[in-house]
């Protein structure tokens, strides 16, 4: 296993933060040339834009795409795990919401039917309010 510091274990959690499976998917993701990719390889240096652009669009900690490290120092194993957690738990949050957006719509649903019988007793008493 390349060392955490290593280029290649950079690129790797490069590839774990954006999901692309290959140089043409990052190119694209990062919105530049595929041989951009591969020149990067060849130099074995990274643009500092491409880590910033990772971190800011897929939220991740930069330090973690440079060190396999959060800022706290706590290691990040290959697969993401840290990553994955934080993404679960936007997750639950998300479906939580979702939730409670379900049962106020059900709610409307419910008091709709209300709303429209109380506009057509309106209209038939007032017909020129339109405001139903």
């Amino acid at each position: 296993m390349p060392s955490a510091k290593s280029f290649e274990a950079r690129m790797e959690r490069i590839f774990i933060a954006t999901g692309a499976k290959n140089d043409a998917a990052l190119a694209k993701i990062l919105d530049i040339r595929p041989p951009s990719v591969a020149s990067a390889k060849k130099r074995q240096q990274l643009p500092g834009m491409w880590i910033e652009k990772i971190a800011e669009e897929y939220g991740v900690s930069a330090h973690w795409l440079l060190f396999g490290a959060r800022d706290d120092s706590t290691v990040i194993d290959d697969s993401g795990t840290a990553n994955h957690l934080t993404l679960e738990a936007k997750v639950v949050e998300l479906e939580g919401k979702n939730t409670a957006l379900e049962a106020e719509n059900a709610a409307l649903k419910e008091v709709r039917p209300q709303r429209m019988h109380y506009c057509k007793q309106k209209r038939r008493r007032l017909p020129l309010i339109g405001s139903c």
